[in-house]
């Protein structure tokens, strides 16, 4: 019981940083429903009753992706609001905060559809640490961070524990300890790099993490290293990098899976408590 006093512990903690990376989320207000029709499926708002019957309003695409994102984020609040309840009384009644799961639990009406889970800019807006900084801005190192995404298709959706969908279980990881020491991040955003001659490049780092006192850290994890092509393609960003004074001892951290396909959990921790907490403790301290 008192190991699991010590783990509840660190959960609180953990909770608490991803209910204050959310902040505020209302219910969506009105009522919902979806109709299959020949053409596809269609949503439409529901009005009260006005002399005995109901009137529908069909919704576009963009308030679909709002109702259905804003319904995510409420009940993940109400998750976490509820699991820091439990772990403050040590109980046994745990709710999961992994998004299939929470999307499994929506109404029909709510649930994102495959197509809608892999698209880009629906994941951006799904995924609330997105949309915690600035369209386009040059940060500290001169790292112009775009608005855009990487259009690659994730065949194998993984997810960290407050949705951010990704392409593997080791960034699925990664991604999670981020979020459980309460650090925002951007996931697959294009940077505006320069080319060795003179020619603008975009490359997408697989993390990129704006701490509060300005400085940036991109983050590149290696998966396939035996892979001769992954390992060329990998050496050549990391070339790119280097010309534009994005360099490892710095403003860059790699990481990478070991033979085996695996990575070590504790080693990401105190990669992050090492080189990425400081910042955030020098800007809490002025």
């Amino acid at each position: 019981m008192n190991g699991f006093k010590e783990y509840a512990e660190k959960e609180l903690i953990s909770v608490q940083n991803m209910i204050n990376l959310l902040g505020a989320v209302s219910k969506p207000d009105g009522n919902y429903e979806s109709i299959v029709t020949k053409k596809g499926v269609n949503f439409y708002r529901r009005s009260a009753r006005k002399n005995g019957a109901r009137t529908r309003t069909l919704l576009s695409s963009e308030e679909i992706a709002s109702v259905k994102t804003a319904r995510y984020k409420f009940e993940l609040l109400k998750r976490l609001n509820n699991n820091k309840s439990v772990l403050k009384n040590v109980a046994k009644s745990y709710l999961s905060c992994k998004p299939d799961d929470i999307i499994s639990s929506l109404p029909k009406v709510y649930k994102p559809s495959i197509e809608e889970m892999v698209d880009p800019e629906f994941r951006k807006g799904l995924y609330l640490c997105e949309n915690l900084y600035p369209k386009k801005r040059k940060y500290k190192a001169n790292i112009v961070i775009t608005e855009m995404v990487n259009k690659l298709s994730i065949d194998t959706p993984h997810f960290t524990t407050m949705g951010c969908i990704v392409r593997s279980k080791s960034e699925a990881l990664i991604g999670s300890i981020l979020e459980s020491k309460g650090i925002s991040y951007l996931y697959d955003r294009l940077i505006c790099l320069e080319g060795a001659e003179g020619q603008e490049e975009y490359k997408s780092p697989d993390f990129i993490i704006i701490c509060p006192d300005g400085f940036v850290f991109c983050w590149e994890h290696f998966g396939l290293l035996s892979r001769k092509e992954y390992s060329l393609r990998g050496w050549e960003k990391l070339y790119l990098y280097a010309i534009n004074n994005i360099t490892p001892g710095n403003n860059l951290i790699l990481t990478s899976d070991d033979q085996k396909g695996s990575i070590n959990c504790e080693t990401i921790a105190r990669i992050v408590d090492a080189l990425i907490l400081p910042h955030y403790k020098k800007a809490n301290d002025k």
